[in-house]
């Protein structure tokens, strides 16, 4: 028996009374009602917190006589635990739904602490390379276009095309659900990105992957794409969610070696810095004198003189 399980399950089958009182049905409920309900949860939860405090000494300007019982602490956070669960079941998050988003946050949490202290290491003598995502290890903007064609039943072929007949509203909304869908986790990666990193890390880069993708708006683009990186052995060391990237880049990683971009204004912003940029875009109009454009990430090790030993036969049929 899966005790987590059948104590969630547990709070799940008292949720249903609790409202069946109020004559709401707890699984089937409208948005409207799930956020009105969803503030009570949240407010409940501050006060068990609150409570939970008051068990212990924590005033920094008296001297309390009580005494701290462990018990009352753990009874008060229980109580924690169960509004937070029946926030979760108001959402119709189920057991193994609420498992996975556990682990999911917790790479993301891992991954910043991680890097955060990664980064402090980071000295003058170490060559550091940054990579964009999408485009450069990931397919862009196929899988985006795939998506709409889909939902429009429409057969766009590139980008320019599907941004010149898909109107601004549409096209936004279609963005906003593309983003929570979860497909960043699957799209395909560029053929020979995996061998790629590996080459770089084999040659003693640090490896930072800067992305404009807005997970500050969409928190599950992080977990997202940190689920990608893993099913595609993306190998890496820190992972930044940027739109301004050339700031980012000034402020943790000043001795960069150089950058890899499909995005021609990233990459001019970025090269007038002084920074070398590898381009991979489609246009090569009025680049930046320190933007090379190349065809593929193999054509880059060459030019970084890694010895053609050390590539991949992935990579050299690619050259």
């Amino acid at each position: 028996m899966d005790k987590g399980k059948f104590a969630y399950d547990n709070q799940l089958e008292f949720n249903k009374k609790l409202f069946e009182k109020k004559e709401l049905d707890f699984t089937n409920l409208s948005n409207g009602v799930i956020t009105l309900q969803l503030k009570d949860y949240i407010l409940n939860i501050i006060r068990e917190a609150t409570e939970a405090l008051d068990t212990r000494k924590f005033k920094m300007h008296r001297i309390e006589n009580k005494e701290e019982i462990v018990s009352n602490t753990i009874e008060e956070l229980i109580d924690c635990q169960k509004y937070l669960w029946g926030a979760f079941q108001l959402l119709g998050v189920d057991w193994d739904h609420f498992v996975s988003e556990y682990w999911r946050k917790t790479r993301v949490v891992e991954q910043r602490y991680f890097q955060e202290h990664l980064l402090k290491s980071i000295t003058i003598d170490k060559k550091v390379v940054a990579l964009d995502l999408d485009g450069v290890l990931c397919e862009y903007p196929k899988p985006w276009i795939d998506y709409v064609n889909k939902e429009l039943n429409t057969n766009y072929l590139t980008l320019n095309d599907l941004k010149a007949n898909v109107d601004l509203l549409t096209y936004s909304k279609l963005k906003s659900k593309y983003r929570q869908s979860g497909l960043k986790a699957k799209i395909n990666k560029i053929y020979y990105a995996s061998e790629f990193t590996q080459m770089l890390r084999n040659a003693d880069y640090w490896i930072v992957i800067i992305t404009s993708r807005p997970y500050k708006k969409y928190y599950r683009l992080y977990p997202d794409t940190l689920e990608w990186l893993s099913n595609n052995d993306i190998t890496y060391d820190a992972l930044y969610f940027e739109d301004q990237k050339n700031l980012r880049i000034i402020e943790d990683v000043p001795n960069l070696n150089f950058m890899v971009e499909d995005n021609k204004q990233y990459a001019n912003d970025v090269a007038k810095l002084g920074y070398k940029v590898y381009y991979l875009g489609e246009d090569i109009t009025d680049l930046h004198e320190n933007v090379l454009k190349v065809n593929n990430l193999a054509e880059i090790l060459i030019k970084e003189n890694l010895h053609v030993d050390h590539i991949s036969y992935k990579c050299r049929e690619v050259i």
